[in-house]
């Protein structure tokens, strides 16, 4: 039996990779504040992913439009989104996750208007807990860029997505407990 030590190494760092995502929970519990939580939160993943491109949208119920409340690479504020609109509209309201390795050469989100600062491979998650859906981040790799995402990406940007809403939740929770 022959071993290929390449993907082997691949498999090695990739594993290494998603080990290295049980801390990310500790970097979201050190923030004071469920503002604070908001505000840091593509720092937070930035260091777990690298990206080029980075925006997180909260979904505002009264006017049913995701605004985005953080994004980092972007020159100028982010537009709000109507649900279904856009690539990260289209994540939020279709509830799944989605790897794409270029959008220039996908042929549904090459044609999308929106959010023209997506010009690469990106990974984009919503984020929510059993009773609502909280909001959705799109990270972004440039087109050109020596690295792009792969599947593992997706599956780690899914598991931040995962602790980002539970802690939400959370200190969501409290908050109106302390208020109340």
């Amino acid at each position: 039996m022959q071993v290929n030590m390449y993907a082997a190494s691949v498999s090695d760092r990739r594993q290494r990779e998603l080990l290295h995502m049980t801390q990310f929970p500790l970097a979201l519990q050190s923030h004071k504040t469920l503002n604070a939580v908001y505000e840091h939160l593509l720092d937070d993943i930035a260091s777990q992913i690298e990206f080029d491109v980075g925006i997180c949208y909260a979904y505002e119920k009264e006017r049913n439009i995701l605004v985005p409340f953080s994004f980092k690479g972007i020159q100028s504020t982010p537009s709000n989104l109507s649900v279904g609109a856009g690539i990260s509209g289209q994540v939020y309201d279709s509830n799944r996750s989605i790897f794409v390795p270029s959008r220039k050469a996908h042929p549904f989100y090459s044609q999308v208007e929106e959010e023209e600062f997506i010009d690469g491979s990106f990974i984009s998650a919503p984020f929510s807990n059993q009773s609502s859906k909280i909001g959705v981040i799109t990270l972004v790799r440039k087109e050109g860029s020596s690295k792009s995402f792969g599947v593992e990406h997706r599956y780690m940007l899914e598991i931040a997505c995962s602790f980002i809403a539970s802690d939400i939740t959370s200190r969501s929770l409290y908050q109106r407990l302390d208020e109340s």
